[in-house]
């Protein structure tokens, strides 16, 4: 039985091309050439958001990409939870003091937090930073490494949705349904991934992307 529905095709297509042009990429090396392929994507990544945000605060957009963050979940989303996704951190930092610094606006105890990227995205959009600028630059870095993360790792996510989809009864949520919430999964892990690289990490991708699959089937 095929795994695709009526508009999952021209979905899965690009997917597919993307998995292509993984496996031609990393397709002839060895386990652990992969191993530390994704140590340096994993540890890179992390490297440079700190990176930018030190540049960040040493730029002339600092207080101007704080009052932003601030005003967004103050005023905007009215909810300091809202701030989960933008950190890199454990769920303690919320209740060691990083809550509360939110709360203060206070920016120079929020900035000692790693920020990820998604804190980059919403200040280099709301900013407006100019695409000549050092700053802008080191935010297609971090984006970049983001993508090609994600890249190597679609193979797995296209993996646990097969497994799933092939040992559930057919229900509201299509294969590719399982695909995207994988992706989402994955990049879930991608960006709140909290420390160096570990030999752990993929189990902590798939577990993530099972745990979605699970929490998404059930929601009817």
């Amino acid at each position: 039985m095929s795994l695709l529905e009526g508009n999952d095709v021209p979905h899965f297509r690009f997917f597919s091309k993307q998995v292509q042009a993984c496996v031609e990429k990393y397709g002839s090396l060895s386990k652990e050439e992969l191993t530390e392929i994704q140590r340096s994507q994993v540890d890179g990544l992390t490297a440079l958001e700190v990176d930018f945000k030190k540049a960040l605060i040493h730029s002339k957009w600092y207080k101007p990409a704080l009052d932003t963050f601030f005003d967004y979940l103050i005023l905007e989303r009215r909810n300091l939870l809202c701030s989960r996704p933008f950190f890199r951190e454990p769920s303690s930092s919320f209740k060691n003091g990083l809550m509360d610094a939110l709360k203060n606006r206070n920016a120079d105890k929020v900035v000692k937090y790693h920020l990820n990227f998604h804190f980059i995205l919403l200040i280099i959009k709301r900013l407006n930073v100019p695409k000549n600028s050092e700053l802008y630059k080191m935010y297609k870095k971090v984006l970049d490494t983001r993508q090609e993360l994600m890249l190597m790792n679609l193979p797995l996510v296209i993996s646990r949705a097969r497994i799933f989809y092939s040992k559930t009864p057919k229900s509201h949520m299509s294969f590719m349904d399982l695909v995207q919430v994988g992706a989402g999964g994955l990049l879930a892990t991608i960006d709140k991934f909290y420390g160096r690289y570990r030999t752990v990490w993929r189990s902590v991708v798939r577990y993530r992307i099972s745990g979605d699959h699970i929490k998404d089937y059930s929601d009817t």
